[in-house]
């Protein structure tokens, strides 16, 4: 199963095992108005394609950050009442996220995650959340990668972003840094796929 942002890649009815994503993503919040963001997206959640709600979250190197807080805010309630997953795009924000996320109930995928241990601690303190491992941990060495060795393989999921290449080569080169045989970690993030997105189209 693949799921592709729908900003990126418009809804349809003609692809075989590929989902969407759907959000205000933290970059454009200012282009909106906060208030009409369930106006939205209320009418896209009817498709059956769309089977997260993201990416959101917070972006310190963008403007209107205050205006990204309240907009992440109302888009997890959106996600709650769904019952879909959120994708979090994070940067330089983590701390925030962790506050933010302590009373959310719902489900989370963190998005080309990458940050300290101490970070990673507090966020498998919350029993929802999922990391995902792309370009910035595959690009990571020596103890700048250690952050990823405290994640249960059980809350791990791998991503190729907005690049094209197959999603074969991204578990290739991170099963290697987890010292952890392929086919068992694809095994694993698939039965993560299926536990996070379980009440949306798999039965």
């Amino acid at each position: 199963m693949i799921i592709r942002n729908a900003y990126h890649f418009p809804i349809s009815k003609n692809r075989l095992n590929q989902f969407l994503s759907i959000g205000i993503h933290p970059w454009y919040v200012g282009k909106f108005n906060i208030d009409k963001i369930p106006d939205i997206l209320q009418p896209l959640l009817k498709n059956p394609e769309v089977v997260a709600i993201g990416e959101i979250g917070l972006d310190k190197l963008k403007p209107d950050f205050e205006l990204q807080c309240v907009a992440f805010l109302v888009q997890t309630e959106i996600a709650l009442a769904a019952k879909l997953p959120i994708i979090i795009h994070c940067v330089k924000a983590y701390p925030e996220i962790v506050s933010m996320l302590k009373n959310f109930q719902g489900r989370v995928i963190l998005h080309n995650y990458y940050t300290s241990e101490v970070l990673t601690e507090a966020f498998l303190k919350l029993p929802n959340v999922y990391f995902s491992l792309g370009k910035r941990f595959r690009l990571a060495s020596g103890l700048n990668q250690k952050y990823a060795q405290k994640i249960p393989l059980e809350r791990l999921f791998v991503e190729t972003d907005q690049t094209r290449e197959p999603v074969s080569i991204a578990y290739e080169e991170i099963s290697g840094k987890l010292h952890i045989d392929r086919l068992a970690f694809a095994t694993q993030v698939e039965s993560n796929f299926k536990q996070v997105f379980k009440s949306t189209f798999i039965n």
